[in-house]
């Protein structure tokens, strides 16, 4: 009898060891009611914080825009910088493909710190040196008008395109977008990577929040799609960041 009951109490507690250590918290830890609703809470909790920082990220980003689109080229700041550039390298057809490309790189580089200095305070408490979130915007932007210009004064791209010329300015939307959503996210992915988990999905983020702002440009209006690039490029980050904390939360749990 009593080899019987060695052999049940050790089958017992292996049968514990299978079943983990879930189930050996179910023997030990029973879950109370409040410990129920205090996850529930800490969940609710955290909902409201990262649905807080992805509508401050929407306001941010439309008013980074709103400022560059309506009050920084808006204000004629292209005719002023092209005529600079005239001056500078003078005239004739090469000179002036050479101009619009030299234009496009210096307005997109500032179009770029514009946005990236609003987008910034988002971010300044949740990464390391946040502040290069700015220069990498910049850089990507100006990178990306770069090349789309480049593209188009070189490249001869209208050969290619449809005839009509409202599908050749859509067309033309649709690689401008394709090119800066990629070129920026690469570049702030440099400034995410150290940080956040996954990171490269923020390129597929940027170029979709721009893809997308350009469609809902040419079909509703362009005041709706800042909102939709800050929306998307907003949700994105969000899931990101979110999803970057989960195994700092795990640890402070479990040392706690």
């Amino acid at each position: 009898m009593g080899s019987i009951s060695i052999v049940t109490k050790s089958r017992f507690h292996g049968l514990i060891s299978l079943k983990g250590q879930f189930v050996l918290d179910i023997f030990t830890h029973p879950m109370h009611p409040e410990a129920v609703g205090g996850r529930v809470m800490s969940k609710f909790r955290t909902l409201i914080r990262w649905t807080g920082f992805w509508i401050f990220w929407i306001l941010l980003t439309v008013g980074g825009l709103v400022v560059d689109k309506v009050l920084f080229r808006g204000s004629g700041v292209t005719p002023r910088v092209i005529s600079g550039l005239e001056y500078l390298l003078g005239s004739g057809a090469t000179g002036q493909k050479l101009i619009e490309v030299f234009a496009a790189a210096i307005l997109g580089i500032i179009d770029g710190i514009i946005l990236g200095a609003f987008q910034w305070p988002a971010l300044r408490n949740r990464l390391d040196k946040a502040y290069l979130w700015i220069p990498a915007t910049a850089l990507g932007t100006g990178l990306s008008l770069t090349i789309f210009w480049a593209i188009l004064a070189f490249g001869e791209v209208d050969q290619y395109a449809s005839e009509d010329l409202t599908d050749l300015v859509f067309e033309l939307g649709i690689i401008d977008s394709f090119i800066g959503g990629v070129i920026l996210g690469l570049a702030q992915w440099l400034v995410l990577r150290p940080r956040v988990l996954a990171a490269g999905l923020w390129v597929l983020t940027s170029m979709v929040a721009m893809v997308s702002g350009w469609l809902v440009r040419w079909f509703v209006s362009p005041a709706l799609a800042m909102f939709v690039i800050g929306a998307v490029s907003g949700l994105g980050m969000t899931i990101l960041l979110a999803a970057s904390e989960l195994p700092q939360e795990s640890e402070n749990s479990i040392s706690s």
